[in-house]
């Protein structure tokens, strides 16, 4: 996995933006959850209900946390993902001179894990709801 700085290849971030994630904070926070899930899952296979949740995940986060981030879009998005995760790295790892407000705030949203279905698609758990 690259440095918290640069999550993504000038590649990979087009390939995101392609697929529809538009702003850095989200683009690193599918990048960081797809490297991390368990069944090889690649953006290809990311139905319009797993886009959906992240990107209104992370537009909240952001929302609520502007002042906060700053302009650390990228590493903020990959860092949402680790904590709400439990991954033991992310906004309280040092790296952020507010990360345990951080910390709270991700925590609120709970894990954002994925998993491949029967039908081949890649779903984050609990947020099935627009499956079809």
């Amino acid at each position: 996995m690259k440095s918290k700085t640069s999550w993504l290849s000038p590649e990979e971030t087009a390939n995101l933006y392609d697929a529809g994630f538009q702003d850095p904070i989200t683009q690193s926070f599918v990048a960081v959850a797809l490297a991390l899930s368990e069944d090889d899952c690649c953006l290809d296979n990311l139905p319009q209900s797993t886009k959906s949740a992240a990107i209104s995940d992370c537009a909240q986060f952001l929302n609520e946390n502007r002042i906060s981030i700053g302009d650390r879009l990228a590493e903020a998005g990959g860092d949402f993902l680790l904590t709400r995760n439990g991954h033991g790295a992310g906004f309280f790892d040092g790296d952020w001179a507010n990360g345990d407000q951080l910390t709270e705030a991700a925590n609120r949203y709970g894990e954002f894990d994925l998993y491949r279905g029967d039908d081949g698609l890649v779903y984050a758990f609990g947020r099935e709801e627009a499956r079809q």
